[in-house]
Protein backbone atom coordinates (compact mmCIF):
# COMPACT_ATOMS: atom_id res chain seq x y z
CA UNK A 1 0.00 0.00 0.00
CA UNK A 2 0.75 3.51 -0.92
CA UNK A 3 1.57 6.45 1.22
CA UNK A 4 1.51 9.72 1.09
CA UNK A 5 2.12 12.80 3.63
CA UNK A 6 0.28 16.69 2.88
CA UNK A 7 2.19 19.40 4.75
CA UNK A 8 1.44 22.87 4.15
CA UNK A 9 2.39 27.02 5.92
CA UNK A 10 5.84 25.96 6.22
CA UNK A 11 6.81 29.47 5.34
CA UNK A 12 10.53 29.06 4.68
CA UNK A 13 12.10 32.59 4.59
CA UNK A 14 16.02 33.60 4.20
CA UNK A 15 16.81 32.62 7.26
CA UNK A 16 16.48 35.77 9.20
CA UNK A 17 15.40 36.94 12.29
CA UNK A 18 11.59 37.29 10.82
CA UNK A 19 12.37 33.69 9.49
CA UNK A 20 10.27 31.51 12.01
CA UNK A 21 10.89 28.35 10.26
CA UNK A 22 14.35 28.94 10.84
CA UNK A 23 14.46 30.69 14.74
CA UNK A 24 11.77 28.02 15.80
CA UNK A 25 14.13 25.04 15.15
CA UNK A 26 11.69 23.78 12.69
CA UNK A 27 14.12 23.66 9.59
CA UNK A 28 15.94 20.74 11.58
CA UNK A 29 12.77 19.29 12.52
CA UNK A 30 11.72 18.94 9.21
CA UNK A 31 14.76 17.54 7.45
CA UNK A 32 14.97 15.04 9.59
CA UNK A 33 11.04 14.19 8.90
CA UNK A 34 11.83 14.14 5.10
CA UNK A 35 14.94 11.85 5.56
CA UNK A 36 12.24 9.40 7.45
CA UNK A 37 10.22 9.50 4.71
CA UNK A 38 13.07 8.99 2.56
CA UNK A 39 14.00 5.85 4.03
CA UNK A 40 9.88 4.33 4.34
CA UNK A 41 9.60 2.27 1.29
CA UNK A 42 5.82 2.47 1.26
CA UNK A 43 5.98 6.39 0.63
CA UNK A 44 5.05 7.40 -2.41
CA UNK A 45 4.44 11.34 -2.26
CA UNK A 46 4.50 14.49 -0.40
CA UNK A 47 2.31 17.38 -1.53
CA UNK A 48 2.93 20.50 -0.63
CA UNK A 49 -0.71 22.30 0.13
CA UNK A 50 0.84 25.90 0.09
CA UNK A 51 3.18 28.69 1.59
CA UNK A 52 5.81 26.92 0.99
CA UNK A 53 7.45 30.05 0.99
CA UNK A 54 7.59 33.45 2.69
CA UNK A 55 7.34 35.68 -0.41
CA UNK A 56 5.55 38.49 1.24
CA UNK A 57 8.80 38.90 3.30
CA UNK A 58 11.43 37.65 1.63
CA UNK A 59 12.75 37.05 -1.85
CA UNK A 60 12.95 33.49 -3.67
CA UNK A 61 16.98 33.86 -4.64
CA UNK A 62 17.65 34.54 -1.29
CA UNK A 63 15.29 31.58 0.44
CA UNK A 64 17.32 29.31 -2.48
CA UNK A 65 20.67 30.97 -1.54
CA UNK A 66 20.04 30.00 2.69
CA UNK A 67 18.16 26.30 2.09
CA UNK A 68 20.95 24.39 0.09
CA UNK A 69 20.55 21.63 2.79
CA UNK A 70 16.76 21.72 1.67
CA UNK A 71 17.19 21.34 -1.51
CA UNK A 72 19.55 18.71 -1.04
CA UNK A 73 17.56 16.47 0.69
CA UNK A 74 14.28 16.96 -1.70
CA UNK A 75 16.55 15.60 -4.35
CA UNK A 76 17.33 12.97 -2.78
CA UNK A 77 13.83 12.15 -2.30
CA UNK A 78 13.45 12.62 -6.11
CA UNK A 79 16.33 10.61 -7.05
CA UNK A 80 14.40 7.47 -4.93
CA UNK A 81 11.08 7.76 -6.77
CA UNK A 82 9.13 10.01 -4.14
CA UNK A 83 7.42 12.69 -6.06
CA UNK A 84 6.93 15.94 -4.71
CA UNK A 85 3.59 17.86 -5.92
CA UNK A 86 3.45 21.65 -5.12
CA UNK A 87 0.44 23.72 -4.34
CA UNK A 88 0.69 27.09 -4.25
CA UNK A 89 -0.65 28.99 -1.73
CA UNK A 90 -1.14 32.65 -1.44
CA UNK A 91 2.23 33.26 0.17
CA UNK A 92 4.32 32.06 -2.30
CA UNK A 93 2.04 32.04 -5.26
CA UNK A 94 1.55 35.64 -5.41
CA UNK A 95 4.58 36.90 -7.83
CA UNK A 96 4.41 33.94 -10.45
CA UNK A 97 0.87 32.17 -10.05
CA UNK A 98 -0.41 34.01 -13.04
CA UNK A 99 2.24 33.76 -15.10
CA UNK A 100 2.81 30.00 -14.27
CA UNK A 101 -0.33 28.84 -15.17
CA UNK A 102 -0.85 30.89 -18.04
CA UNK A 103 2.00 28.97 -19.43
CA UNK A 104 1.98 25.44 -18.25
CA UNK A 105 2.82 24.17 -14.65
CA UNK A 106 6.99 23.72 -14.36
CA UNK A 107 8.94 21.41 -12.29
CA UNK A 108 10.88 23.41 -9.68
CA UNK A 109 14.05 21.47 -9.04
CA UNK A 110 12.55 17.99 -7.38
CA UNK A 111 8.85 19.88 -7.00
CA UNK A 112 6.76 19.38 -9.56
CA UNK A 113 3.81 22.39 -9.82
CA UNK A 114 0.40 20.89 -9.98
CA UNK A 115 -1.11 21.21 -12.74
CA UNK A 116 -4.63 21.76 -11.79
CA UNK A 117 -6.30 24.98 -11.06
CA UNK A 118 -9.59 27.06 -11.22
CA UNK A 119 -9.82 30.79 -11.97
CA UNK A 120 -11.76 33.39 -10.50
CA UNK A 121 -12.13 35.73 -14.04
CA UNK A 122 -14.02 38.08 -11.92
CA UNK A 123 -11.47 38.59 -8.95
CA UNK A 124 -8.50 37.64 -11.10
CA UNK A 125 -7.79 34.89 -8.36
CA UNK A 126 -6.16 31.64 -9.41
CA UNK A 127 -6.50 28.77 -7.06
CA UNK A 128 -3.71 25.99 -7.69
CA UNK A 129 -5.30 22.14 -6.11
CA UNK A 130 -4.35 18.67 -6.28
CA UNK A 131 -6.81 15.65 -7.08
CA UNK A 132 -6.17 12.18 -7.54
CA UNK A 133 -9.00 9.53 -6.82
CA UNK A 134 -11.16 10.66 -4.09
CA UNK A 135 -8.35 12.67 -2.55
CA UNK A 136 -8.80 16.83 -3.30
CA UNK A 137 -6.04 19.09 -1.71
CA UNK A 138 -5.80 22.76 -1.70
CA UNK A 139 -4.18 25.38 0.20
CA UNK A 140 -7.88 26.89 1.24
CA UNK A 141 -6.93 30.55 0.89
CA UNK A 142 -10.35 31.02 -1.72
CA UNK A 143 -12.57 30.50 1.11
CA UNK A 144 -10.17 33.20 3.60
CA UNK A 145 -12.69 36.13 3.96
CA UNK A 146 -9.82 38.10 2.57
CA UNK A 147 -9.68 36.78 -1.24
CA UNK A 148 -13.56 37.59 -1.09
CA UNK A 149 -12.94 41.26 -2.73
CA UNK A 150 -9.85 41.97 -5.08
CA UNK A 151 -10.66 45.27 -4.90
CA UNK A 152 -9.59 45.42 -1.41
CA UNK A 153 -5.89 44.35 -3.03
CA UNK A 154 -5.40 46.80 -5.12
CA UNK A 155 -4.32 49.27 -2.31
CA UNK A 156 -6.61 49.13 0.24
CA UNK A 157 -6.18 48.02 3.62
CA UNK A 158 -7.12 44.84 3.35
CA UNK A 159 -4.64 41.79 2.30
CA UNK A 160 -4.65 38.15 0.93
CA UNK A 161 -4.00 35.52 4.18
Amino acid sequence: MSKSVIVSDLHIGDMSDADDFYTSGNFEKFIAFLEYIEKDEEMEKIIIAGDLFELWQCKVEKILQMYVDLWKVLLKLKETGKKIIYIPGNHDSLPFAKLVYKAAPFPFGPIQLTDKYDIDEKRKLIFPYYCEGNLWVEHGHRFDIYNRDVSTLAGGSKGVH
